[in-house]
């Protein structure tokens, strides 16, 4: 049995795409205050970002999504149009929520487009 008095400094719960839960505990001899609470907020988003963001990554579905998305994007230019694809991170959203869903530089015969998601529009740039 633990001879700690455990609380809880901060937790944070999540539902929808992807259900997540953090929670921070510690056991310390005095009562929490704010000051501990606005030192932890920074470190809650970073370690929800860190552990979404490889939740992403090792999804079958997200990584299917992303190949999906990919195609129908770049089958905007003809065949013999592009003349390099890269990867570029997404320019709208940097959360984790869209870590799967990057924008794209495409080379072309005419220069270069930069083209991505942005919610329900595609934003398309030379």
């Amino acid at each position: 049995m633990s001879e700690f008095d455990w609380k809880t400094l901060h937790k944070k719960e999540s539902w929808g795409t992807k259900n997540f839960g953090i929670e921070i505990r510690v056991a310390i001899d005095r009562p929490l205050n704010e000051n501990d609470a606005k030192a932890t907020y920074n470190i809650m988003d970073e370690l929800e970002n860190v552990l979404m963001r490889e939740t992403m990554r090792t999804d079958p579905e997200a990584a299917a999504e992303q190949a999906e998305e990919r195609e129908k994007l770049l089958a905007c230019f003809p065949t013999g149009e592009k003349i390099f694809v890269k990867e570029i991170p997404n320019g709208y959203c940097s959360g984790w929520c869209c870590s799967m869903k990057p924008w794209y530089e495409v080379t072309t015969t005419k220069g270069v487009v930069k083209l991505g998601w942005r919610k329900r529009v595609i934003e398309i740039s030379v």
